[in-house]
């Protein structure tokens, strides 16, 4: 049965209730998307990670995991990690497994900061989205600055939502072409110097362009 799965390459395993990550590392080397979300999985072996060297796709939302192994595996190849409600109260420490993740979900998540230096590794990193966890201001994202090209903060936290835009971190946004700020509780928004173009979602949020404190972004546009 598992070498007609290494066949195709795929591997679907959601909804069984487990409660670690099974080895699969008997064909882990031909594995190209491991499918593993809705289960009770609180931790990994490292060595289950690692031997997935051709790994392109891994879902794991819907788990209780509050760190993933970083290890150098599958960091040649893996395109998509999906980690979307889970337990992690820190963004994950990626310096291996991050090289070639291109899209990173982390919604629903306990996280309430992201440090600068933990998005550095992240250099093909092209789609951000955390949403739904207890972030209060808006990230750094200088250290990424040059690859992404979407980043979705909004409605960030059931109960706490960003509420805070530092000039330093709103500057590391510039030259990304979708930012989506809806539903947020930023009430102050001030002026940065975005030389490129960026698409700005802010409905749902006490900002609009007739606020006096976006007038310096709608006179930029105009």
């Amino acid at each position: 049965f598992l070498a007609g799965l290494a066949m195709i390459g795929v591997r679907y395993l959601d909804n069984n209730d487990f409660q670690t990550f099974p080895n699969l590392c008997p064909i882990g080397n031909k594995l190209w998307y491991l499918i593993i979300h809705h289960n009770s999985i609180k931790n990994i072996s490292d060595s289950h990670i690692d031997c997935m060297t051709r790994l392109k796709e891994l879902r794991l939302e819907s788990n209780l995991l509050t760190e993933i192994p970083d290890v150098s595996g599958p960091s040649n190849r893996l395109r998509y990690l999906n980690l979307n409600d889970n337990l992690f109260a820190n963004f994950p420490s990626m310096t291996n497994l991050g090289k070639s993740v291109e899209v990173l979900y982390l919604n629903d998540n306990p996280l309430s900061f992201i440090e600068p230096e933990k998005l550095e590794p992240l250099k093909k990193l092209t789609h951000l989205e955390i949403l739904g966890t207890n972030i209060a201001n808006i990230p750094d994202f200088s250290l990424v600055a040059g690859s992404i090209q979407i980043i979705h903060l909004s409605k960030t936290g059931h109960e706490t939502r960003i509420a805070v835009a530092g000039q330093n971190e709103l500057q590391s946004l510039n030259g990304v072409p979708t930012i989506y700020l809806q539903g947020t509780d930023l009430t102050y928004f001030p002026p940065v110097c975005f030389d490129r173009p960026t698409t700005l979602y802010l409905e749902g949020s006490p900002l609009d362009l007739c606020s006096c404190n976006l007038l310096w972004l709608k006179r930029a546009v105009e």
